[in-house]
């Protein structure tokens, strides 16, 4: 039976590398599906802000492939499936939390960018929480509470380095800020008309369960040993 267990955790882990590395390559192929021929952005005359507006579906893209990989190498932890990722460690969880924080910011700066040059003013009130005005505001409000939950977590991340163990509840704002994520990229990103990025999205959320359910599972028995 230990045997079975340990070529299951073995088998876990390698399809969660193998799955990880193919959705590195399935953002791109789906945004430059949904975009057509990038070329006709640089060589000819398209609609202000466009071009900023293109390259922050791309970054948004990334930026919720980074953090739901993130946070799911982080739940699975502290699991037995953790023990199986001799990969795994402090300054790559860091450093790949940089790098999810810094793909999201690029894609709402390039956003805003894009909607700014568009109306010729600065918009900034689509950094604004705004429930009251339709569906699609309702949707960009919810990627701008993801933002500043991110924010919380990355200052929650700095403080925890420096020894306040206090800050590890606001850490886990990231599962918060990852389901917000995952919410408003099926609200109102372009992509889901395709169905292997509704099978992508899918997954997130199903390998998402499980990691809770996993890291809930094994902390409780832990705790009660």
């Amino acid at each position: 039976m230990s045997e079975l267990a340990r070529r299951y955790q073995s088998l876990s882990v390698n399809s969660l590398v193998v799955v990880s590395l193919a959705m590195v390559v399935v953002p791109a192929l789906m945004w430059l599906q949904s975009t057509g021929d990038i070329t006709i952005y640089f060589e000819y005359e398209t609609p202000p802000g466009q071009v900023y507006y293109v390259l922050s579906k791309l970054t948004g893209m990334y930026a919720i492939f980074l953090l739901w990989l993130q946070v799911i190498l982080a739940l699975y932890r502290r699991t037995p499936v953790g023990e199986k990722l001799p990969f795994w460690s402090i300054k790559i969880h860091r450093n790949l939390g940089v790098i999810a924080f810094s793909a999201l910011i690029l894609h709402a700066g390039l956003f805003v960018i894009a909607v700014s040059i568009r109306k010729a003013h600065f918009a900034y009130g689509l950094l604004l929480p705004n429930f009251s005005h339709g569906f699609y505001n309702v949707a960009v409000s919810l990627g701008v509470l993801a933002m500043y939950g991110l924010i919380i977590v990355v200052i929650a991340g700095y403080f925890r380095r420096r020894g306040v163990q206090k800050a590890k509840w606001f850490h886990r704002v990231s599962i918060i800020t990852l389901i917000l994520t995952l919410i408003h990229c099926l609200l109102i990103g372009t992509e889901t008309r395709y169905y292997l990025m509704i099978a992508v999205y899918a997954f997130m959320i199903g390998t998402l369960t499980a990691a809770l359910y996993s890291n809930y599972k094994y902390t409780f028995k832990t705790e009660k040993l």
